[in-house]
């Protein structure tokens, strides 16, 4: 049984709002994971950027960059309103499928940099340089993503896809039940 045949779901579909500032990014950098989750580049990004403020949810305070928002714990209203404010999700991990955060993020209508290019919208970060060259595109010219983006994640990472993933592997797996 090929257990990537079901996908995962955010708790709710965000509906796609336009960027108003460009002056927050949001990374998920829990601790423990630095290595992985490629903690250097983000310090990296956030000391060539000091007008930004870099949000890093899953994280207690271990840098004293002033522009770097460390989040260990965040409510869903806040977690809302970060995702909001924020221009960009970073997602420059070692290797990693598609996770909930930048579905979200993508749905909300936000630009995602992701390290494997295979990822469906999303901007290469395959070095620090090559995610400085996207967000100078982005922030000159105060770039939305564009409107397929989101549709694309609103329509394939919610309930009735779920369903219909749930649905097909049960049919798969009735197939493949030996008979007697």
């Amino acid at each position: 049984m090929d257990v990537g045949l079901v996908r995962s779901i955010p708790p709710k579909v965000y509906e796609s709002k336009p960027i108003m500032q460009w002056d927050n990014v949001l990374a998920y950098v829990p601790q423990g994971r630095e290595d992985f989750f490629r903690w250097g580049w983000i310090v990296e990004l956030a000391k060539e950027y000091p007008d930004i403020t870099f949000n890093i949810i899953a994280r207690p305070k271990t840098t004293d960059l002033p522009n770097v928002n460390e989040i260990q714990e965040i409510s869903g209203i806040e977690r809302d309103a970060l995702f909001e404010k924020c221009f960009v999700y970073l997602r420059p991990i070692e290797h990693d499928g598609i996770g909930l955060t930048l579905i979200e993020m993508a749905q909300l209508g936000r630009w995602v940099f992701h390290t494997d290019t295979r990822i469906p919208y999303a901007l290469p970060a395959r070095s620090v340089g090559e995610m400085m060259f996207h967000l100078d595109e982005i922030i000159r010219g105060q770039k939305q993503p564009p409107s397929v983006v989101s549709d694309y994640y609103r329509g394939e990472f919610n309930e009735q896809m779920l369903m219909n993933d749930l649905l097909g592997l049960r049919a798969e797996m009735e197939k493949a039940r030996p008979t007697t």
